[in-house]
């Protein structure tokens, strides 16, 4: 009895971690998802704010200015991001120019941020949850977080309806043989 309920209490926590893992990588997989983005924090340069591992949620925002966090892009792939604090804001020609640093880097950046290279501004960010959700989106991870625990949920099951059906089975069986016995 007590082994089954262990059983079921293992199942029900596979389904929650499963469930869980596979929506914050596909949070992280999405464009944007209710206004935000999200991301995973890959280098220590803005750390102790955002330490490697985390997850970052940014959203575009109109109100950016001096020591907020932003997600900016640095070349023409879309994809290639950084993240770093602004330090100072400057105007040229009438359009804002956004200085920005590393926490962890004693020189700011060479480069000034323009308003149309910025994705985003950091509103919140959740320590270490990056990890298992950068592995998840490798390979193995989704063999290891999604595949297995589906695997083993959907093993679980079929060992139940077999239990099902062979109950069904007996009762048939027992049912004929009254069946039987009455003629």
């Amino acid at each position: 009895m007590v082994n089954n309920k262990i059983k079921k209490i293992i199942k029900i926590l596979a389904i929650i971690i499963t469930a869980t893992l596979t929506g914050l990588i596909f949070l992280t997989l999405a464009p944007e998802s209710g206004g935000y983005k999200t991301l995973v924090v890959t280098s220590s340069s803005m750390e102790p704010a955002l330490p490697v591992g985390s997850m970052v949620f940014i959203k575009k925002s109109v109100s950016i200015q001096k020591n907020d966090i932003i997600t900016f892009r640095t070349g023409p792939d879309p994809k290639s991001l950084t993240t770093h604090r602004i330090v100072d804001v400057r105007q040229i020609r009438g359009n804002p120019m956004y200085q920005t640093k590393g926490d962890a880097v004693m020189e700011p950046d060479i480069d000034l941020v323009s308003a149309e290279r910025i994705v985003g501004k950091v509103m919140l960010s959740v320590p270490l949850i990056g990890y298992p959700i950068a592995f998840g989106k490798t390979q193995m991870g989704v063999v290891m977080l999604v595949v297995i625990p589906a695997a083993i949920i959907v093993y679980e099951e079929l060992k139940s309806i077999g239990r099902e059906v062979s109950a069904l089975r007996r009762k048939v069986k027992k049912l004929e043989s009254k069946k039987e016995k009455v003629k």
